[in-house]
């Protein structure tokens, strides 16, 4: 809702003393002329659309707004009830069961207190084999203003601001949960509302403050109760098997990962030997030089020397130079060898980190799944636990 703000109207004076004896608010009125001067005022297509499901229910018999909020409800001989007491709080109230379960005598019941062509087909309404019935509301009428007015015609008009509404499900046929959930969003702001919904379906008790249960003590009850328990039952069996199946799934993908972040702390210590090898690789290299450059200068001072001593002694130098080289070569062609070999390492696991990166979505989403799944879960043993309490209080009465 808007922010309000003082603003200062110059009137004329015997229209304002016209609207403060008709009791009119004047803000309001001006504030509203504002709006539609403005544009503000037109009807959104969804403002439209529930417009237009009111003023059908309403025409249908399937609403009914009420000018004060109810407090309870008490019904003695009606339809189904021998004794029934009711509590209603501001907000969404929802009365829900199944078919026989007496919704349609509670809708009724509130309409026909306060409805002038209520007392039509009473003897359908009291409960068979009684002579009389009684429903009692309790209401919230503080502050609340209901005037009738007669036009020349004689045409009685109730006038009264909307506090509350009645609505049968019926109203809803067709409309999928989404729909009705905003729908009842819309209500909440167009009127101060309580609303006092009855359904047959067990899921919009979510939206709900208030949530009232009702059941049918039948056998026709008892049977699709059974057969509703036979269905949930298997959804439960299979998501459970998913459950299975998903907590499987992720176990096995956390290894992997494990393995591969692994390998990804494992890159760190290749890349330093790697770079530890090439700075050896190049001092060893200038050392093989070295070695091929003395063992040359050697090969020539010995062609150039008589001396067979002289001679010995330089073989014996040249034996150990060239052996040094031979030891040095193999030490440098293994060096080489296991540098290319962690490379090869490197590259494998450089070309792991996108694998990682999918392994690490792909637990998210798994995760999201089964947590998705466990409340599926939740859901159906809380409804097969209430359909069995439900079963359990049908076969008591029927057996009593």
């Amino acid at each position: 809702m808007s922010k309000k703000t003082k603003a200062t109207l110059y009137l004329e004076k015997d229209t304002i003393e016209q609207a403060k004896k008709s009791n009119f608010n004047i803000s309001e009125i001006a504030n509203r002329a504002l709006r539609e001067r403005l544009g503000l005022e037109k009807e959104t297509k969804r403002q439209e659309s529930l417009r237009q499901l009111l003023e059908s229910g309403k025409r249908e018999g399937k609403l009914y707004f009420m000018p004060f909020h109810i407090k309870s409800l008490e019904l003695e001989n009606v339809g189904k009830f021998n004794d029934l007491k009711l509590e209603f709080s501001d907000g969404l109230n929802l009365i829900y069961g199944p078919n026989g379960s007496g919704k349609t005598t509670i809708f009724e019941s509130i309409k026909k207190v306060f409805d002038p062509d209520s007392e039509e087909n009473v003897g359908d309404f009291v409960k068979q084999d009684e002579n009389r019935g009684r429903v009692s509301i309790k209401i919230e009428a503080e502050n609340n203003k209901v005037e009738k007015n007669f036009n020349v015609g004689g045409r009685t008009i109730k006038e009264f601001k909307e506090r509350g509404v009645v609505i049968a499900d019926d109203l809803f046929i067709g409309l999928d949960e989404e729909d009705k959930s905003e729908i009842f969003d819309d209500l909440r702001e167009s009127i101060e509302s309580q609303m006092i919904v009855t359904t047959v379906n067990r899921d919009l008790a979510q939206l709900a403050g208030n949530a009232i249960k009702l059941y049918s003590y039948t056998e026709e009850r008892k049977k699709e109760i059974e057969e509703r328990i036979a269905d949930l039952s298997m959804g439960l069996e299979e998501n459970k098997k998913d459950l299975e199946y998903l907590e499987k799934e992720i176990k096995e993908t956390e290894a992997e990962r494990g393995r591969l972040k692994k390998s990804q702390y494992e890159f760190e210590s290749l890349k330093d030997q790697k770079a530890k090898f090439g700075e050896y690789s190049s001092e060893l290299n200038i050392f093989r030089n070295e070695l091929e450059s003395e063992i040359e200068n050697t090969e020539q001072k010995f062609e150039n020397i008589e001396s067979e001593r002289e001679k010995g002694r330089l073989e014996e130098r040249l034996k150990h130079l060239r052996n040094e080289l031979a030891e040095k070569n193999s030490e440098y062609e293994d060096l080489v060898s296991r540098k290319e070999d962690i490379q090869e390492k490197m590259s494998m696991i450089d070309m792991e980190k996108d694998r990682l990166e999918s392994l690490r979505e792909k637990i998210e989403r798994m995760m999201e799944e089964k947590n998705a799944t466990m409340d599926k879960i939740d859901a159906l043993e809380g409804e097969i636990k209430e359909l069995k309490d439900e079963r359990e209080e049908i076969e008591s009465r029927l057996e009593g």
